[in-house]
């Protein structure tokens, strides 16, 4: 084999041609293909709330809940860090139990919807992961 002889000329047989698309379908590994999503730097476990240290973690929830409304914020965070029944922050807020569960419910939509707005939480996340987060930093 010589250096001056063309690649077609020297190994005729094992250059692909173009109708040949078994070939390149191996190479490109065509059924395996990801996509955009799948290439992103981020993980499919891996979330970026994890990346903050537990100082920025709580300024960023405290923030949060600052701007709930004092009666939602209260509610909430009975039930979120102290555990309480609907019931029993009813009572305590000496208000309709129903009002009780629709700040709850209200406060948890708020702020998972800006959770994820900055990136921190997933659309698959699961409901309980505003509440898990808010007891692990607040209350931890």
């Amino acid at each position: 084999m010589s250096l001056e002889a063309s690649a077609d000329e020297s190994m005729p047989g094992a250059v692909p041609q173009p109708d040949e698309g078994e070939c390149w379908a191996d190479l490109l590994d065509q059924e395996g293909r990801q996509s955009p999503g799948d290439l992103s730097p981020v993980a499919e476990g891996a979330n970026p709330w994890d990346d903050l240290d537990s100082g920025e973690q709580r300024g960023r929830l405290l923030s949060l809940l600052g701007a709930l409304p004092p009666t939602r914020r209260r509610a909430f965070l009975l039930s979120a860090l102290e555990d309480y029944s609907t019931n029993e922050i009813a009572r305590l807020q000496d208000r309709p139990e129903d009002q009780g569960k629709a700040d709850i419910e209200a406060a948890r939509k708020m702020l998972r919807e800006r959770l994820m707005a900055a990136g921190y939480a997933r659309e698959s996340d699961k409901p309980t992961a505003t509440m898990n987060a808010v007891r692990e930093t607040i209350g931890g």
